[in-house]
């Protein structure tokens, strides 16, 4: 369920709906006891581009946003490592009583079911392949020979 939030928010963001809000509205859980539709995403995007597309077909592409956007961001960051790096936990978290255990627990969980590696937290070239972003490989080892030079 956690993927699929990220997923959501991620497709939301990108169809101009409230990303903080709109996944509460929508569930892939039929016993949740929601009435909304989770393929209504699917719905929007198609009467906005004007082909059908699937909720499955967003979800890979979310997946490849997701997958993008934390290359971009080791990229620039220049880091290997942005589990470490760039994954901190803010202080309010554990103030309003979640373990950084829990959440180191559930960051290597989003990381394992986003198909990535779970103890650094970068896309798996396996990953990057499936959703058509090999030639992102070639930026993290570019990274990665900037770091050993």
């Amino acid at each position: 369920l956690m993927v699929w939030s990220a997923k959501q928010s991620y497709i939301c963001s990108l169809l101009g709906l409230c990303s903080r809000l709109w996944p509460l509205s929508a569930t892939p859980d039929p016993d949740s006891g929601y009435t909304a539709d989770p393929d209504l995403a699917a719905g929007l995007t198609a009467l906005a581009m004007g082909e059908e597309i699937t909720s499955r077909q967003l979800e890979e592409e979310a997946l490849a946003g997701l997958c993008a956007a934390r290359v971009l961001q080791c990229v620039h960051a220049k880091t290997l490592t942005p589990a470490d790096d760039l994954d901190a936990v803010s202080p309010w978290v554990t103030q309003i009583g979640i373990s950084e255990n829990d959440i180191a627990s559930a960051l290597r969980q989003l990381y394992l079911a986003l198909g990535w590696n779970e103890k650094d937290g970068l896309p798996l070239n396996s990953t990057l392949d499936s959703v058509l972003l090999s030639q992102a490989s070639d930026l993290l080892a570019a990274v990665e020979a900037e770091e050993e030079a």
